[in-house]
């Protein structure tokens, strides 16, 4: 039987590490994810990025334009939005119904609704590809890896 590594605490911090995890805060990513990465605590985490703040120069003059968040605050900005509010709000933007979202119809607007909340839960919300396949109508998770890519051409396709 494997046991799981006990989480390192803040003590057992090293400066390479205050830049490493400094660069994942850059990239958006959430401090849970952080910790698993890294094998921190989330505590050691948000201590980190207390002295990645703190360490930051501060600007003397008032910006010009609006200020950066600091660091900490990008945590909460990701944080996994509840797979329910995000199917209401696709389905909502393409004005279809939710049952339509988890149905089997193959017309145009409600597949392209379909693969937007696929790619809406995986950029969204912390469920597996599996999970997602369950929430709308039993899908398998290579569906989801197709919606989701297809929706993601579609929007560079905009862009």
């Amino acid at each position: 039987m494997k046991y799981a590594q006990p989480m390192a605490p803040a003590s057992a911090i090293q400066l390479e590490d205050i830049e490493y995890v400094a660069a994942l805060v850059a990239r958006g990513i959430t401090a849970q994810n952080i910790a698993r990465i890294t094998g921190f605590t989330i505590a050691a985490v948000r201590e980190i990025l207390a002295a990645v703040e703190a360490a930051r120069p501060q600007e003397r003059e008032a910006p010009k334009e609006a200020p950066s968040k600091p660091a900490r605050d990008v945590i909460w900005i990701h944080r996994p939005r509840p797979a329910q509010q995000v199917l209401a709000s696709v389905a909502a933007q393409h004005g279809v119904t939710r049952s339509e979202l988890s149905g089997a119809s193959r017309l145009a607007r409600v597949v392209c609704a379909r693969q937007h909340a696929m790619w809406e839960l995986r950029q969204h919300t912390d469920l597996s590809l599996a999970q997602i396949g369950r929430l709308l109508g039993n899908r398998d998770h290579t569906t989801i890896i197709h919606g989701v890519r297809r929706h993601a051409e579609r929007l560079e396709g905009q862009g």
